[in-house]
Formats: structure tokens, sequence, C-alpha cells
């Protein structure tokens, strides 16, 4: 506190009059009746102030400041705490900078102290995060906890939509395939598959199969011909045969037939003559 004294005579009395003049205060500082005193957090002052001017309302400035200069705006991840100057934004809240408030993370997000943004909560196993949030891995796929994108199973394995670990996947069975995001469907007539198929195979020609099946059958023989390993062959003379045989009938003793006979009709007894 600066202080100078002066006397002065007063013209209505033959007395001297005291008179405390004080100097003006420094920058920084503001007038009061007991001198000067400094300007606290948040506000400045230039010389000779009589009073401090506040800053801008999301702008902190240290005691003792002495321009507007000295006012700025709190950082990303922190907020304006009164006259505690700049505090960190709490867990699963944010700033952007220049606030006198956090914002609390929106449903599903989070955040760690001091963050200027939130980011989506990490998702179960089973899920993967997308821009929107966590989504469900769809069939044939798998994520672990934390993920962001789902694995593929193998390309001739599925799995249920939201599976959790590759141990999800399996092979489709004997008689069925994998049909994209269907999981595995029955092989459809005159196909088959021997299992962990990713489509299923023709039957050669002359062979046939019923539907979600494995194997491929020789078609049965018509009349006159029998089933071999090979397919259809025609039954030798003297011999015949009936639709879907496997073998062929041998006509009586002293019987005959031309090769292809469809029935035992075509058995007939040697002529006079003949053996």
């Amino acid at each position: 506190l600066r202080r100078t004294s002066s006397s002065i005579h007063s013209p209505f009395s033959s007395s001297l009059i005291s008179i405390d003049v004080r100097a003006p205060c420094d920058a920084g500082d503001y007038m009061t009746e007991s001198g000067c005193q400094q300007c606290p957090a948040n506000t400045y002052s230039e010389a000779a102030a009589t009073s401090c001017t506040d800053c801008a309302a999301n702008e902190v400035s240290v005691a003792g400041s002495t321009s507007s200069s000295a006012c700025n705006t709190c950082p990303v991840g922190t907020f304006k705490d009164g006259q505690n100057g700049c505090a960190q934004c709490a867990e699963n809240t944010y700033s952007e900078g220049a606030s006198t408030s956090c914002t609390p993370c929106p449903t599903g997000k989070i955040s760690a102290v001091g963050s200027s943004t939130c980011e989506w909560e990490p998702c179960t196993a089973g899920d993967y995060l997308t821009d929107t949030g966590c989504q469900q891995c769809p069939a044939n796929t798998y994520s672990e906890a934390a993920a962001t994108s789902c694995t593929d199973c193998a390309a001739n394995e599925v799995s249920v939509a939201g599976s959790t670990s590759s141990s999800a996947c399996n092979t489709c069975p004997v008689g069925t395939f994998k049909d994209g995001q269907n999981g595995c469907a029955q092989c459809a007539e005159n196909t088959y598959s021997e299992g962990a198929s990713t489509s299923c195979t023709p039957c050669p020609t002359g062979k046939i199969s019923a539907v979600g099946s494995s194997t491929c059958e020789w078609e049965p023989c018509t009349a006159g011909d029998y089933l071999t390993d090979t397919g259809c062959q025609q039954c030798p003379a003297n011999t015949y045969s009936e639709a879907a045989a496997t073998s062929c009938t041998e006509c009586a003793a002293n019987e005959v037939s031309s090769a292809g006979s469809t029935s035992s009709s075509d058995c007939s007894p040697c002529t006079a003559g003949n053996f």
C-alpha cells in the first residue's frame, strides 16, 4: 500500500488539514477502501483500476491478470471450474473445449477422464463394432469380445448368427451343402455330397439319387437287362429279366431265348431236329 501525505491551509481556518493521497494501483490490482488488492482468478485489470473486469463466461485467467489477453478458454477435455481454473472432465463425460461444463456420453458410449470425445463401449462376443454401435455377427462368421469385425468361418463351414468362437463353425453333414447365409441345405434329387461341401455334385450319367443323398445309384434297368457294378447289361441268350433286375433268370433246361428277353414267355422249346 502506497500512501503520501500533504498539508494544505484552509481559507476558513488557521489550522492545517492533512490529506492522505494514495498512488493508483498497478495493472492486475484494483483500488478498495483499504488500498490496492489483487484481482481474483478469471478477471483482469489495467493500471489505475478501481474494479476488475470479468473474463468471458467460458474463459479463465490466473489471479492478478493484467489484460483481456490473459483470458483463455479451457482446452478440450476440460471445463471452467469456477475460481479453480480449468478442470478435467470426469469419466464418461467429455468437452470439445471452451466449455463451462462437460457433456455426459450418450447411451452405449464411454470415455476416460479428460476426454474430448466418447467412444462406443467394447462389444460382447458374437457382436462387432460399427459406426452406429454393436451389431450381431451374421451367419457363417464369429467374433470374440471387443471385435470391430467378424471373422469368416472356413469356406465349407457354417455357423449361426452371433457365434462367439471358431469352434461354432462346423462343416455340413453328408447329403447337404453350405447354402450361403442359410446354413446347410439338402442336396437336390440326382445330386449328392459327401459332407463339408459348398455345393452338391450331379450324379454321373445313368445314376440317380433321392433328395439329401450322399451317393448316387445306378438307375433301375429296363426289362431284358440286369444291373452290374458298371451299369445295366443285356441278359444273354437263354435267359430273361423283368424291369429293375439285378440278375438274369435262366430259361428251363429244354428251352431257349434270344439275348435281351424280357419274360419267361420268351423262352421256347427247341424245334424238332434241334437241341
